[in-house]
């Protein structure tokens, strides 16, 4: 018989819930997304755990040593249809993260089952002409440097240290955290050079 034990689940110590998404520095341990369903109770528990710069938080099969929330993190929580369950979702609100997200990529949650991950792989396919987008849109938000869109790419693909990728895991197909001290006019003007950019790029976008 299945049960929540063959699942991956949040455990604080207090109570367990369902795990369906997760974000997480695996150097620091630093939490950036979760996604979980449980009793309200329990849900809140988790949330306040997430919270708390002191809490003990891990994650059955996806990560077992302590996390903590990054500030600023902010939850919504919805009821689930014909259940008493939440569904609770804790998102740090930093600008610099940028997220790719699929409520149907829970169901592949063994990171050990080759076709699980071949499933979320493609769905991440699929997601990141958004994530371009998203950070051709930080970058002339947050930086000094003004880019065209359809340089997204081969900035993103070249950007090193300037980027840095969280461990995902379930509905969570990709996240990662862009670094604003980075030298972006630098990398723009070396592209430039190169070649790989112009500013005769096609205004909807290049995604390769």
């Amino acid at each position: 018989m299945t049960t929540l034990k063959d699942y991956p689940s949040f455990n604080n110590m207090q109570v367990v819930v369902q795990a369906l998404g997760l974000a997480v520095d695996i150097d620091t341990g630093d939490l950036y997304y979760a996604s979980l369903a449980g009793s309200g109770t329990a849900t809140k528990s988790v949330w306040a755990t997430i919270c708390s710069k002191n809490g003990k938080l891990s994650c059955r099969h996806w990560y077992d040593d302590d996390m903590k929330g990054v500030n600023p993190i902010k939850s919504t929580a919805v009821t689930l249809p014909d259940s008493h369950f939440k569904h609770l979702l804790a998102v740090n609100g930093e600008p610099e993260l940028l997220i790719a997200v699929e409520p149907i990529a829970a169901r592949y949650y063994d990171c050990l089952d080759v076709d699980h991950e071949s499933e979320r792989a493609e769905l991440l396919t699929e997601k990141m002409k958004s994530v371009y987008i998203d950070f051709a849109k930080y970058i002339n938000t947050n930086t000094q440097v003004p880019i065209l869109e359809s340089w997204a790419c081969e900035m993103w693909s070249r950007a090193g240290e300037g980027i840095k990728e969280l461990q995902t895991f379930g509905d969570c197909l990709g996240a990662w955290v862009i670094d604003p001290d980075y030298d972006w006019t630098s990398l723009v003007q070396n592209l430039l050079e190169e070649n790989v950019i112009s500013f005769h790029s096609d205004e909807a976008g290049d995604y390769g």
